[in-house]
């Protein structure tokens, strides 16, 4: 599998999480999350090798879910300054 291949499913998991997170779906950006982080282990395990821009993708969308998490539970809606508004 080509690189340009693989970062078209980081980009399409990225898309389908976005879309996730504007539609208040926590519950699937979650999923999408653990999706994203089973690749990128699979990725360093077969490659030995840091993926700092898939680290940083993940790192990003698991503070949007906290984030988005923490408006929730407070009863507030999320603000809009997030990237995957």
């Amino acid at each position: 599998m080509n690189r340009t291949h693989r970062r078209r499913i980081d980009d399409i998991i990225e898309d389908a999480f976005q879309h996730a997170c504007i539609n208040g779906d926590l519950e699937t950006a979650v999923e999408l999350v653990g999706v994203l982080d089973r690749k990128l282990a699979r990725w360093l395990a077969a490659h030995g090798a840091d993926n700092r821009r898939g680290s940083a993708q993940l790192a990003r969308m698991r503070q949007e879910v906290d984030r988005r998490t923490a408006a929730q539970a407070e009863g507030t809606p999320a603000d809009d300054s997030s990237p995957y508004r």
